[in-house]
């Protein structure tokens, strides 16, 4: 190999180590909280000596839900890795639906201020306020839909022990409005599949209503709470000024909730399925 040969070859190698790089950076902006392929990760491992959850309190005619006790147990952990699409499935087509939108699709209708724009099944345009950013948005290009409690944080405090057809009627759950939400898909990215111990939405004046969703739909789907996320959350609620009373649920509504799961235990069973 001539030295002009050698000189080009280094030359190569150090443009291919600096597009690995580069490319490695967009990828894993800050290793701290995992940010990968411009999603966010949790860092947490769910490795511990005892848990957290909301008490039972379905003999009463509320529920507190900030009423959280320990539980002294090792923390049950999953036996196979999460895999989203193995675990969840996807978006769903409901057969008792009339239209020819998918869940995502149904939700972008009910959130938009506006009669939504359809093109070949798909919405794409509307009038949505996103809670987390306190932004509008009129295309649907600008929107995902975000399972508040993600999958895989439900996966790994309960939702693993499940049947497939349970965990994909989490997945597709239009039991109520606060399940899944239409967000500006930037800001559900960086959520990721984080808790609020790593992520609140950046609308201070949603944090309140955003802990008591997530504490209601843990108790609606009997999930557990991690120590750091119950401390964190206890923290939150304090230090938010939120009202103790805005986090005790009638008993009736829980009722209700788990009637609509009963009644659609198996809207997933044969239902056609369209990507998250």
């Amino acid at each position: 190999m001539t030295f002009n040969q050698k000189i080009l070859l280094r030359f190569c190698v150090l443009i291919f180590q600096f597009v690995t790089l580069s490319s490695w950076a967009a990828s894993v902006v800050d290793p701290r909280i995992g940010i990968l392929n411009g999603q966010v990760s949790s860092t947490e491992d769910f490795i511990y000596s005892e848990y957290r959850q909301t008490k039972n309190q379905d003999q009463l005619s509320n529920v507190d839900l900030l009423n959280i006790e320990v539980i002294q147990k090792t923390f049950p952990l999953p036996a196979e890795h999460y895999d989203r699409i193995k675990h969840f499935g996807g978006w769903i087509h409901f057969a008792n639906d009339t239209s020819c939108l998918d869940t995502r699709g149904l939700v972008l209708q009910r959130d938009s201020k506006v009669a939504v724009d359809v093109a070949s099944c798909r919405v794409t345009g509307g009038d949505w306020h996103d809670p987390y950013t306190d932004r509008n948005f009129t295309s649907s290009a600008d929107i995902q839909i975000d399972h508040v409690v993600p999958l895989k944080h439900a996966y790994m405090t309960g939702a693993f022990d499940w049947s497939k057809k349970k965990r994909c009627q989490y997945a597709n759950y239009l039991g109520n409005e606060f399940h899944l939400l239409s967000v500006n898909g930037t800001e559900n990215m960086r959520k990721g599949d984080r808790g609020p111990h790593e992520y609140l939405p950046p609308n201070q004046r949603f944090v309140c209503e955003y802990i008591k969703n997530w504490l209601e739909i843990k108790y609606i789907w009997n999930l557990r709470i991690t120590p750091k996320e119950a401390d964190h959350i206890e923290k939150i609620v304090i230090n938010e000024n939120c009202a103790a009373k805005d986090f005790k649920i009638p008993k009736s509504e829980i009722d209700q909730q788990k009637k609509y799961m009963k009644d659609n235990e198996n809207i997933c069973v044969g239902a056609a399925l369209s990507a998250f």
